[in-house]
């Protein structure tokens, strides 16, 4: 009896030392498991979802639907356009197509040249196309480069908005109408 009464103790006594241990964080035989590794990226999920927004301005823009347009942009985005001021947010965004709407651009077309993915950041270079009519019937195309950071979160690439929208260059040929 006098044994079983010293087993319980140091028993009882390791069991305490255990949870105190484990209190602090430091117990050996408590360890917590690492977290696991964020999700993977898929690249081509987040690369299909891009080229559907860039789709998605073009018949936008088409409609003439420019609230919708305003909503591809984040409330921070930073949005540049050569020969234009730095401008910002969701609704400048909205402005400048609109007043490209107005100016007579009649159809908007993107075609990704390049595309990567760092994280939650995904970047593009894409070739954009636009058509534009003047009063007096003459077409004009003008084509350049548009570099676009886009943001989403990994676990739900859907979500992805544009963060920052850079025109690049651009190019106006002139044709007349057939």
């Amino acid at each position: 009896m006098k044994f079983f009464l010293i087993g319980f103790w140091i028993v009882l006594v390791l069991l305490i030392a255990l949870i105190i241990l484990n209190l602090l964080g430091i117990c050996p035989l408590c360890k917590k498991a690492p977290p696991p590794p964020p999700p993977a990226v898929d690249t081509d999920v987040i690369k299909k979802e891009i080229e559907a927004k860039y789709q998605s301005l073009s018949d936008l823009f088409a409609e003439g639907n420019f609230e919708d347009i305003a909503g591809l942009y984040r409330e921070d985005a930073v949005f540049v356009a050569p020969g234009k001021a730095l401008m910002r947010g969701k609704m400048n965004a909205k402005d400048f197509w609109l007043n490209l709407k107005k100016a007579g651009v009649v159809d908007v077309q993107f075609k990704m040249l390049e595309f990567y993915v760092e994280g939650e950041v995904s970047y593009d270079l894409t070739e954009y196309h636009f058509i534009e009519e003047s009063m007096e019937g003459e077409i004009t195309n003008s084509t350049g480069t548009v570099m676009t950071v886009w943001r989403h979160r990994v676990e739900c690439p859907r979500e992805i908005e544009v963060q920052n929208f850079n025109m690049l260059e651009e190019e106006k040929i002139e044709e007349e109408v057939q």
